[in-house]
């Protein structure tokens, strides 16, 4: 569901923009598609340049944020999300990727003063949950943690994660059968092709009141 959302949210800042230079929207397909092909440092490179001379196209800065995330170059990438946040305060993807760069700068606060305000008027989406469980598991506040990975349990096959990230708090907190549980759930999301079920279907035979902790998951 929530890749289809992201398609709705990009078509939005698309139509923000106005129509695009068609050289513009040409560049910003060719990047999009090293993207997702996962040729991260290209993508960066022809997003970064496909900005400095289309500096309005929200499109490009929000992929080029993204890209500049998955680099870990997070201080350009704070500036260039901060900046998008600040022209479409509506996109919540631009917040989103904010938030997830100021948790990775260790900016707990600044990070959650941002979800708050997300989730004062996004309350059912996953995704806020799932980050804002992180940044209180970190405070090694697990109740909190665990409070906000239930109410965003009600995700999509593509957020199976936060069933994962629930069972690794469950397993801390000494509750294996929960944990147990929350990955029978992920497991449940995923399909049979998934690369993620056979890691998960090991962990899930492996796991006993003396495993070592799961590791964390990537946001």
């Amino acid at each position: 569901m929530f890749f289809k959302v992201a398609n709705l949210v990009v078509l939005a800042l698309l139509l923000s923009c106005g129509a695009p230079d068609p050289k513009v929207w040409e560049d910003y397909a060719k990047a999009k598609v090293l993207y997702s092909q996962g040729q991260i440092d290209k993508a960066a490179t022809a997003l970064g340049a496909l900005v400095s001379r289309a500096g309005s196209f929200a499109p490009a800065r929000l992929l080029y944020g993204r890209s500049l995330y998955f680099q870990r170059e997070y201080d350009k990438a704070r500036q260039v999300l901060t900046s998008l946040q600040a022209d479409h305060p509506e996109s919540v993807e631009a917040s989103l990727w904010l938030v997830r760069t100021l948790t990775q700068q260790n900016q707990s606060a600044e990070a959650e003063a941002v979800l708050v305000k997300l989730l004062a008027t996004n309350p059912d989406d996953p995704r806020l949950a799932y980050q804002m469980a992180l940044i209180r598991e970190n405070r090694n506040d697990l109740r909190g943690a665990q409070d906000f990975l239930a109410s965003a349990s009600g995700a999509d096959e593509d957020l199976a994660l936060i069933h994962y990230e629930a069972a690794r708090v469950a397993f801390q907190l000494h509750d294996v059968d929960r944990a147990r549980g929350e990955l029978a759930k992920a497991l449940g999301f995923l399909s049979e092709t998934s690369l993620l079920r056979k890691p998960m279907e090991k962990l899930q035979f492996d796991l006993s009141p003396k495993s070592a902790p799961l590791p964390r998951s990537k946001p």
